[in-house]
């Protein structure tokens, strides 16, 4: 494939070619749905493997019949299948349910950071620095991934996820992270056509994504360091306030007017404080270059301690325990 050309779409013969490999799917309950797509839990069944518990991302019929949304799923499931990151929910089958078209992803047994983020200011709790500091730093590690990400033919897909936001940043219960959604994802620059302005979330979003500016794996950096900033300094980094209209966020964002964390808390780390006004660079040639960078910043602070993972795990299980509880699946042996 080369730089900048679209992999062939699958048709449907294809498909159920593909589906019908001895690979099997016991769907247990929806996840959730949107105006393209399906989300659901399922059972996966292979020959010569334990099942397993995956994700299934089904295309809506509707939707399916839309050339640009059925070439962005296409898109979205191609890429899904050249990723294979423990900090990434990658993409494994392709095939047809229903005479839909679906791929099955990574499950990661937890909640997403945004439902995480929301109990906390629900129950006016604040989450411990070093989890924060471990949950970016896991989330660089699977970016870094991405950025890298070469076509089997060896070529750089300058991939942009361009939708970090905690709502695509999941958090199993044994403490894991990865970073998923990858529908509006940019390779090699391109965009589909018909592709709205700004794509992305306001809040997470980059000046130059606002302004319509080539991306880069810097405009990703952004947005995690305006999770950063959230995780750390307890408040989004461009907060929106009751009534406030988008104008107004996008403003503050353009002129990059974001409060020093010290001047939020005056204890607040100074070091790090400096990686967040750099990773919060107006400018992305202010920004660190690469994921590779910005982690690396952040693991000289020595912040997350070498057991961190299972500390964010018990936390996490008790946090949510109730959920933790009910959500156990009890897989077949065969």
């Amino acid at each position: 494939m080369n730089p900048g050309q679209q992999p062939p779409r699958r048709t449907p013969a294809a498909l159920a070619a593909v589906a019908s490999k001895g690979s099997s799917l016991e769907i247990l309950d929806r996840l959730g749905v949107g105006g393209v797509a399906e989300v659901f839990r399922a059972i996966r069944r292979r020959p010569g493997a334990a099942p397993d518990l995956v994700v299934v991302k089904k295309m809506r019929q509707e939707a399916a019949q839309n050339p640009f949304f059925s070439e962005r799923f296409h898109a979205e499931a191609d890429l899904l299948q050249m990723l294979h990151h423990p900090n990434v929910a990658g993409g494994h089958e392709v095939g047809l349910l229903d005479g839909q078209p679906y791929v099955t992803i990574d499950y990661v047994d937890g909640r997403d950071l945004g439902a995480v983020l929301r109990e906390l200011r629900e129950r006016f709790h604040v989450l411990d620095t070093a989890h924060g500091v471990y949950i970016v730093m896991e989330l660089l590690r699977g970016l870094d991934h991405v950025h890298q990400l070469r076509s089997p033919a060896g070529q750089m897909l300058n991939v942009v996820h361009r939708d970090v936001t905690p709502e695509n940043v999941l958090l199993g219960y044994d403490g894991s992270v990865a970073l998923t959604d990858f529908g509006v994802a940019l390779l090699n620059g391109i965009e589909l056509q018909g592709e709205e302005p700004a794509v992305g979330k306001l809040g997470y979003l980059a000046p130059e994504q606002v302004l319509r500016q080539p991306l880069d794996g810097r405009t990703d950096l952004f947005a995690v360091g305006c999770i950063l900033y959230e995780l750390c300094v307890g408040q989004p980094a461009f907060p929106r306030a009751a009534g406030e209209p988008d104008e107004a966020v996008l403003e503050r964002l353009l002129d990059g007017r974001v409060a020093r964390p010290t001047k939020v808390d005056p204890a607040f780390p100074r070091d790090l404080e400096k990686i967040l006004l750099t990773a919060l660079e107006r400018k992305p040639r202010n920004r660190f270059p690469t994921a590779a960078r910005f982690l690396a910043a952040l693991d000289e602070l020595a912040f997350a301690r070498s057991n961190e993972r299972a500390l964010l795990a018990d936390f996490l299980k008790d946090f949510f325990w109730l959920d933790y509880r009910q959500g156990r699946v009890t897989l077949p042996t065969t």
